[in-house]
């Protein structure tokens, strides 16, 4: 797993680089790994890594909200008397 080819690249190898007949998208490329840095699916287009650093920082966003918010209602139902009967 690795870098995908790029076409300049097979062609200085002395790879042939097959292309789609109805496209002309490169057909033999290397998979990428999950935890590949964002800016190598660049190939892919521009709103590839725009769109998974909008993902990362959403959940970075949503994880801190709700830590938050766990905290306050975890010392809120601790420290609170509200349902308590004082007859």
């Amino acid at each position: 797993m690795g870098e995908a080819y790029s076409y300049e690249e097979l062609e200085e190898n002395g790879q042939r680089a097959e292309r789609c007949e109805c496209c002309g998208v490169q057909t033999n490329r290397k998979n990428l790994p999950l935890s590949c840095e964002l800016h190598l699916l660049g190939h892919l287009g521009s709103g590839y890594p725009l769109y998974f650093q909008f993902l990362k920082f959403s959940f970075s966003i949503l994880f801190m909200m709700f830590i938050s918010s766990a905290v306050f209602n975890l010392a809120s139902n601790i420290l609170g008397d509200n349902c308590l009967t004082t007859e």
